[in-house]
């Protein structure tokens, strides 16, 4: 299906701007400060241009902050195949997903404005780490986008060790293996030390007798 472009615009605000028109009454500044989101009734995409953009930049680089896009990007994506109805951090993880694919297509050199390098990854990761939930966040919460190791897991399409978060997550595709043990080491014959013979004295001196 081919994609359909955002139709409600972007909007870069701040304390002292227009709002986004994202629904009726649209939001205060107070409750979307610091914030960057997709406003799926309005198809469109909103960012804090004063008290975000500017802090993400400095603390995380610019290929972070175009992955905060991307993110974004990832909703309107879930809004176009109907995806929306999913639990919050199912939605989050995916858009998370759909941020490691735009990466993807940059390392594969098809961005006119960012080349990825590992310090762009690391600074990343390190975003991720960050912006995350709080110990202790359960995965029912409808604020919740996961911890870090969920996100990263996401982004890089590698769930994370022993991840759990999902509020019903799915069996196992194969039973585990049966144990297996090892084969028993057998010891390595071993060497007889090496004996040297006793030392054997020589005989006595005998003196020989002076000539007559």
């Amino acid at each position: 299906e081919e994609y359909v472009p955002i139709g409600g615009g972007f909007w870069a605000y701040g304390p002292d701007t227009e709002v986004p028109p994202c629904g009726d009454p649209p939001p205060t500044y107070d409750q979307i400060a610091e914030n960057a989101f997709y406003c799926p009734s309005d198809d469109l995409i909103a960012w804090d241009n004063e008290n975000l953009v500017p802090q993400l930049y400095e603390e995380f680089g610019g290929f972070a902050l175009g992955l905060v896009f991307a993110h974004e990007f990832g909703h309107a994506i879930q809004a176009r195949a109907d995806e929306l109805d999913n639990p919050t951090i199912v939605a989050e993880l995916q858009a998370d997903c759909f941020a490691g694919a735009w990466s993807a297509d940059v390392e594969a050199g098809n961005s006119e404005y960012f080349a990825l390098t590992l310090g762009d990854l690391d600074r990343a990761v390190e975003g991720f780490l960050t912006l995350r939930d709080g110990v202790g966040t359960s995965a029912a919460d409808p604020a919740a986008h996961g911890t870090g190791f969920d996100r990263i897991g996401a982004f890089s399409g590698v769930p994370a060790p022993g991840h759990n978060r999902h509020p019903q997550p799915p069996p196992p595709l194969h039973p585990a293996p049966p144990a297996t043990h090892p084969a028993p080491l057998t010891p390595a014959p071993r060497t007889p030390p090496h004996h040297t013979p006793p030392h054997t004295p020589p005989p006595p001196h005998t003196p020989t007798p002076p000539a007559p």
